[in-house]
């Protein structure tokens, strides 16, 4: 069990015991998709450099591609189905206008508001440490949320809300998500669980042991549903 303490510390153990608690029971929640209704959120998000992208890809998602095929059980992998990515917030536009919904979402864009708040964000590595096992998905939480993250989402949500958007919170946590579970075996289900279970959680302590340093690139903004799209074939 990892020590997890603070509000970070909590938040993370309640998506760990959640996990745990679904895995124990072979009750995944499969990913069959995005949503369309993700066209009505507009994301802020970190980027990574290329060598970041590498090391997560060597460390984690190669690892994970192997443990799937093991066990018979396949994932939309970051990196390699979807881009790799840290939500600083999201803004969502509850109207049933698309075309509105595309005005407000350019507008935004160009904000230069926004790219002050942005702009703001430190390029500073961020140290990700717990591989958390999450209903069907798998992420990656830092073990610390740097300051300016913090008042930068403080300060989006006042920012979304002057859009006309309503802004999706996210405290004490700062995360990627690694995959996204989208196949399970019919056959000996709870047995491939079991297996697959071990397999992860030697993988998560191999990664806490040894915390990943990401360099942040820079900060995507725009359409959700578009930007998790931008890597499909």
């Amino acid at each position: 069990m990892e020590n997890f303490s603070g509000p970070i510390g909590l938040k993370y153990a309640e998506i760990d015991l959640a996990g745990k608690n679904s895995l124990n029971k072979a009750e995944i929640k499969r990913f069959e998709g995005l949503d369309e209704s993700l066209k009505n959120r507009f994301i802020s998000a970190l980027q990574f450099s290329p060598e970041s992208e590498k090391e997560v890809e060597r460390r984690i998602t190669s690892e994970m591609a192997k443990i799937a095929v093991e066990f018979g059980i396949s994932f939309t992998l970051a990196g390699k189905d979807f881009p790799l990515h840290s939500t600083i917030g999201e803004g969502l536009y509850e109207g049933k206008d698309d075309s509105e919904r595309e005005e407000i979402f350019d507008q935004t864009h160009g904000d230069k508001k926004l790219d002050d708040i942005l702009s703001r964000i430190s390029k500073e590595p961020i140290e990700y440490k717990y591989l958390l096992l999450d209903k069907g998905n798998v992420i990656l939480s830092a073990i610390k949320i740097p300051e300016e993250i913090t008042a930068a989402r403080s300060e989006l949500a006042s920012f979304y809300q002057e859009k006309g958007m309503k802004p999706l919170l996210m405290e004490n946590i700062l995360h990627i998500t690694i995959g996204r579970m989208n196949e399970i075996p019919e056959e000996g289900k709870e047995e491939s669980f079991e297996g697959y279970k071990k397999k992860m959680i030697a993988l998560r302590h191999a990664i806490s042991s040894d915390p990943i340093k990401l360099q942040v690139s820079g900060v995507f903004d725009g359409e959700t549903y578009g930007f998790l799209r931008s890597m499909e074939k």
